[in-house]
């Protein structure tokens, strides 16, 4: 409020008075992080991701900060005060994060990035050491992969395994390498070799 006072010679006075209201229209600016590409966590199938703090300014300043995700992770953070993303566990595949700022005049600025988490670790493909007899009358003898497997696993779970041999002949008796492959839901692929005594046994006739 301003007051204006005058007065003349004779000392007689006068006053007004107004309001100058100052409005501030400008927006707080804001700059996200670039996108980022990172690697699981060794035996997760996650990330936490850090340096993912915003850059702002305004005027005024900056009252209000907040973020959400989408895509592979989902979540957001408190409705109020200053709020960073930063140390957040993300999961493989990619996220999209949107940051949300204002100051004290209800001005706004958004901006978004993506934080895409690779799924870089091999399954833990595990044999077993096995032994088969071949049919006395066929003179073979057919395996599986559960006979060869000994708790493979995968940090994200696995897609498919397979044998490099299911049949054994007599051709094949002594120790035989068979190889185990394992496939996890992204693609990545390890082995183990396990060996397989292939047998045959004559049944004596009675």
């Amino acid at each position: 409020t301003v007051t204006y006072h005058i007065e003349d010679a004779a000392g007689n006075q006068a006053e007004c008075s107004f309001d100058v209201t100052v409005n501030d229209a400008e927006n707080p600016t804001l700059t996200c992080p670039v996108d980022v590409t990172v690697s699981n966590d060794a035996g997760d199938c996650s990330a936490v991701v850090n340096g993912l703090v915003p850059t702002t300014g305004d005027n005024c300043g900056v009252t209000l900060q907040t973020w959400t995700m989408t895509g592979a992770t989902t979540g957001s953070s408190l409705a109020t005060g200053i709020n960073d993303i930063s140390g957040t566990t993300f999961n493989v595949g990619l996220t999209t994060v949107t940051y949300h700022i204002e100051d004290a005049a209800g001005n706004q600025a958004e901006c978004s990035f993506t934080v895409r988490v690779n799924d870089t670790q091999l399954p833990d493909a595990i044999c077993r050491n096995i032994t088969v007899n071949l049919d006395f009358i066929t003179g073979e003898k057919s395996i599986n992969v559960s006979d060869i497997n000994n708790g493979s696993f995968d940090n994200c779970g696995i897609d498919n395994m397979y044998l490099s041999k299911y049949t054994f002949y007599c051709d094949d008796i002594g120790i035989q390498k068979d190889t185990l492959w394992v496939v996890d839901i992204h693609g990545n692929i390890n082995y183990c070799i396990a060996d397989v005594n292939v047998q045959y046994t004559v049944i004596p006739v009675t």
